[in-house]
């Protein structure tokens, strides 16, 4: 994957051909598609602190699923100092449903990436933002299409199957918004991350994960989020993850 002008981006192998995952499904996070979205990487980092760390959890979920984690998707944006698009003057995540392999070469390999991991079992699917507005961190998801729908499993739960992971996070992490949570797909998000990979490739758990640039109520109090705040987010996040995803024997499954 060779950006244009050429800077070497960090990637973790988007052109190979996923390996023998030994029967396991997999996970595939990503963030900073936004170049001023910095707290998307300090997020980021606490998910990738949890998911390599030693404690029982994390081992749990590596031991069930193959993670693969693209932590800068917009890296010449980073490095040249923008703040939503790559150089090519365009807003990589209003790209997904036909990205250019040439002017979008991060976006493109990304969508193959999926392509290949949803052969052999893409389970999870999430990419990391920042939001300017907004307060807390909360989720975007994506409900069925009308013609797609075959009744709600979870009609007490905002969004339905979809909401079901957004609703345990907020039970397990204080900063976590759900009422701030959305999962109506808008017609100008269509050609967003998880908006194709959710429709095109079929996987219900499509998400982007949004922490506010402000930060949000913990107790009675507004705080401002700073680093470590950040950091426990994503930790929380992985934390929930493995807590969501299938539980094998003699472990229980979570029941919202």
């Amino acid at each position: 994957c060779i950006s244009a002008p050429p800077l070497p981006p960090p990637s973790i192998a988007p052109n190979a051909p996923p390996p023998d995952t030994g029967g396991k499904e997999c996970i595939l996070l990503t963030s900073r598609v936004h170049p001023g979205e910095t707290q998307a990487s300090w997020s980021m980092q606490g998910a990738l602190d949890f998911l390599t760390s030693d404690t029982p959890e994390a081992k749990r979920l590596r031991s069930r699923f193959v993670v693969y984690v693209v932590p800068m998707l917009n890296p010449d944006g980073v490095i040249d100092g923008h703040y939503r698009c790559s150089l090519a003057g365009q807003d990589l995540n209003r790209l997904w449903d036909n990205p250019d392999p040439n002017r979008n070469p991060e976006i493109f390999n990304v969508k193959e990436l999926v392509r290949r991991l949803s052969t052999v079992g893409l389970r999870f699917f999430c990419d990391f933002h920042g939001h300017s507005v907004k307060r807390h961190a909360f989720m975007y998801g994506c409900e069925p299409p009308r013609e797609h729908r075959r009744g709600n499993l979870y009609p007490e739960i905002a969004g339905g199957a979809a909401g079901v992971f957004p609703k345990m996070l907020s039970e397990m992490c204080e900063a976590f918004s759900l009422p701030d949570c959305d999962f109506k797909v808008q017609k100008s998000k269509n050609t967003t991350g998880r908006v194709v990979v959710s429709r095109e490739f079929c996987i219900q758990d499509s998400y982007t994960f949004e922490v506010s640039f402000l930060g949000g109520t913990v107790g009675s109090d507004l705080v401002h989020f700073n680093l470590k705040d950040l950091q426990d987010l994503g930790k929380q996040f992985t934390r929930a993850l493995q807590r969501y995803l299938p539980a094998p024997d003699g472990e229980e499954p979570y029941e919202p």
